[in-house]
């Protein structure tokens, strides 16, 4: 899986580092293809990288159909079947490689579409042009960016930023829908970084629920709200929703409407939402539109509600800039990822996990434990962490966070983790926190899977080189109960 030992390594492993782990589920519903060689375009060879993290839910066939799909785009680039090119147009819908990503997803989901296939997948897909350019093409909330993994910056793990010169996006559901895109914003740095096709950022803010909600703080302590000793899950079903705090959500619920609408469904899209209240926080655990059992848009899926998912694919390109920097060309990385990473906020999301894989000792001392990760909200509710966390100006009665601030180097945080953080988690108190135990039971296991799997991997003198192996089981550790895979590899080779 992992080709840090001795013996002679595939030339597709010198170029990228994988990474996955069941975690707590029944099953491993991710995967991913990674592939890369040079083609003849004209005069020159070009290294191609084309390489896609699938993520599958309710079973994993349309998972391995993706996979399968992957291996064949690539046969068909390798054939010359389809070639890619190497000056792309500035218009960003006339560029054939923006056009080869976005097939490669509405093939397959046609022919899914002809086969009784129950499951469904979400996935991203990014295709690396030597020196020139990154695309990435995706379906769902699968995500993926360019990152420059450089501890001794002052940010490290930095998403990369251009401008709207160098840095498009391209929505084929907006497209389709509204026959165009949206103008562009004025000339601004914006990240290099996908744009997950989701409901649940934001809406825990303003809804129109049965009955009005209290103010939520996402965890913020200045806030002062009911402490709830045993945490608590309340589903709000057929919720329409009028706020959005967070305008993408906004706009993909409003390409949600207007895709059923062109179908002539009259009854407009309501939303399924649900709180989960633990200590003083109130924080949202899943919001998606009524009927569905993905957000809002994924593969396959040929169930009865399946008019409600939008199938489109949204394609970035960065473009490099000429010369190309030196920092951005010794430590620029490509890192592709399922959302297993974030969930039950694990990670925070993508930059911190960025954070992670390019400086794990600063990150552990920072974030390990932060507010609005669901692992942290119980431990404070269990009074096993003082509420402020880093903001707490007396720490005395919670020797859980003294021991975690008080780790000087790699061997003491982990071995932090493997004792004071699994005694905490697995205490009368914290489980007296949970509203239910069989999936705790799960997590716990899986807890411990990683725990032997991590035990020659993160001795101080490997860590740093296996970090991307460390991720999945770090994500779990910090409360993931999802699968959790990644695939990254350097833009400049």
């Amino acid at each position: 899986m992992d080709n840090w030992g001795l013996g002679e390594i595939d030339p597709v492993d010198k170029h990228f580092l994988h990474a996955t782990y069941q975690g707590s589920r029944g099953e491993q519903e991710d995967g991913y293809n990674r592939h890369l060689g040079n083609i003849s375009i004209g005069d020159k060879s070009p290294l191609l990288k084309f390489f896609s993290v699938h993520d599958g839910h309710s079973g994993k066939e349309t998972m391995q159909e993706l996979e399968i799909a992957g291996e064949e785009a690539w046969d068909k680039i390798m054939k010359s079947e389809v070639t890619p090119t190497l000056n792309p147009p500035l218009n960003l819908d006339a560029d054939p490689n923006v056009s080869f990503l976005a097939k490669f997803y509405t093939d397959a989901q046609n022919l899914l579409e002809t086969q009784d296939n129950k499951s469904g997948a979400v996935s991203i897909t990014a295709l690396a042009i030597e020196n020139k350019a990154v695309y990435f093409s995706w379906v769902g909330d699968c995500e993926g960016c360019l990152f420059l993994k450089d501890p001794s910056s002052v940010h490290p793990g930095h998403i990369y930023h251009g401008t709207h010169e160098h840095i498009s996006t391209i929505d084929l559901a907006q497209v389709e829908l509204r026959g165009s895109m949206p103008d562009s914003p004025p000339t601004v740095h914006i990240p290099a970084c996908s744009i997950p096709c989701s409901l649940l950022s934001g809406m825990q803010d303003k809804l129109n629920f049965p009955r009005p909600p209290r103010p939520l703080p996402h965890g913020h302590p200045e806030h002062k709200h009911v402490f709830h000793e045993v945490e608590e899950y309340v589903d709000y079903e057929k919720i329409v929703p009028n706020y959005f705090p967070n305008a993408i959500s906004r706009s993909e619920f409003d390409l949600v409407k207007l895709h059923l609408s062109k179908k002539k469904l009259k009854a407009p899209p309501t939303m399924d939402i649900s709180i989960h209240k633990v200590g003083n926080a109130i924080l949202t655990a899943d919001a998606r539109i009524t009927g569905s059992i993905q957000p809002t848009r994924s593969i396959g899926d040929n169930i009865n509600a399946k008019h409600l998912i939008l199938r489109h694919p949204i394609v970035m390109r960065i473009l490099f800039p000429d010369p190309i920097p030196q920092d951005l060309r010794e430590h620029c990385h490509i890192l592709l990822c399922s959302d297993g990473f974030f969930s039950e906020y694990a990670f925070s999301g993508l930059a911190d996990l960025c954070k992670f894989l390019t400086d794990p000792d600063a990150f552990f001392s920072k974030s390990f434990y932060c507010r609005g990760q669901v692992l942290t909200e119980r431990l404070i509710a269990a009074k096993l962490l003082p509420p402020g966390l880093e903001h707490e100006k007396s720490t005395g009665e919670f020797p859980l966070y003294n021991e975690w601030k008080g780790c000087k180097n790699w061997s003491e945080k982990t071995a932090f983790i493997t004792t004071k953080h699994m005694e905490a988690v697995e205490s009368e108190r914290f489980k007296g926190v949970l509203e239910e135990t069989a999936d705790y039971n799960l997590w716990i296991d899986a807890c411990k899977s990683s725990l032997t799997q991590l035990e020659h991997m993160w001795k101080p003198h490997l860590f740093t080189f296996v970090i991307h192996s460390i991720a999945p089981h770090m994500a779990t550790l910090m409360g993931s109960r999802d699968n959790v895979t990644l695939v990254m590899t350097p833009v400049f080779t």
